[in-house]
């Protein structure tokens, strides 16, 4: 679905999202970070007019192609200890079952099979312990820290550490609706690269056209922890990478809509 948003200028871009124009006005909206989720919480956490591209920047919507499809797929463990999951080395792609479900306004790839299997009031988790599982981590995780459920997403699917730490104390200072935007507002998943991937641990790449239709990238770390996949942040608290301008959708694996 095609963003209803003007482009922001080169320097908006830049900022936290907290930061950003786009951002205030919508604060009556619930939204996803990022893309975005992604998001850079504290690249300069004291310097509002500075700092680099986020996640929440680029928070992506889409269109539903079969909303609610893999809703309790699979029954919870014992413990809160995930389903079954599926597992292997093949090649990331998009899942024969995906289907494009709404996060506080914005649309995420899911899969019955890949995950998330566990959708619960406090987030959704539970994916594929396979490439395909680790993109759709790296989509959902982020996405979930601007609503009222980021504490818990932050405590349970975040790597623990200083990164885990500098996080949650910067998402701490701002408000649930600062951290909102309105459905359809900042642009759309495009497509996905899997640099590297170990049974351990994976970097995936997120593509992300804007408004305007350019096209940006940024990059996830996730690792595998007590039987999920969980986000691993950087030292400073930052979730992904920061983001840069690509051409178009060579060489990575395009979403289908």
């Amino acid at each position: 679905m095609k963003a209803r948003h003007q482009p922001q200028s080169g320097e908006e871009w830049r900022k936290p999202f907290w930061r950003q124009r786009s951002w205030i006005i919508a604060a009556g909206f619930l939204l996803l970070i990022c893309f975005t989720a992604v998001i850079n919480m504290i690249s300069s956490p004291g310097d509002p007019d500075t700092g680099g591209e986020t996640a929440a920047d680029a928070a992506p919507t889409r269109s539903a192609s079969a909303s609610g499809a893999g809703d309790n797929a699979a029954e919870n463990g014992e413990d809160g200890d995930c389903p079954r999951q599926q597992s292997g080395e093949e090649p990331a792609a998009v899942p024969a079952d995906l289907a494009w479900e709404d996060v506080g306004g914005a649309f995420l790839p899911t899969s019955s099979t890949s995950g998330p299997l566990r959708r619960t009031d406090d987030g959704w988790s539970c994916f594929g312990h396979t490439p395909t599982g680790a993109v759709l981590a790296a989509h959902v995780i982020p996405s979930q820290m601007s609503g009222p459920r980021w504490r818990e997403v932050a405590r349970t699917q975040l790597v623990p550490g200083s990164g885990q730490r500098e996080f949650i104390a910067a998402r701490a200072t701002v408000s649930d609706a600062e951290a909102g935007a309105s459905p359809g507002e900042l642009g759309t998943y495009d497509g996905f690269n899997v640099l590297d991937y170990t049974a351990d641990r994976a970097t995936v790449q997120l593509l992300v056209r804007r408004p305007d239709g350019a096209y940006v990238a940024t990059s996830v770390a996730v690792s595998w922890q007590s039987g999920d996949w969980k986000l691993a942040p950087q030292s400073d608290g930052a979730l992904t990478s920061a983001f840069v301008a690509v051409s178009g959708t060579t060489g990575f694996v395009v979403w289908e809509d």
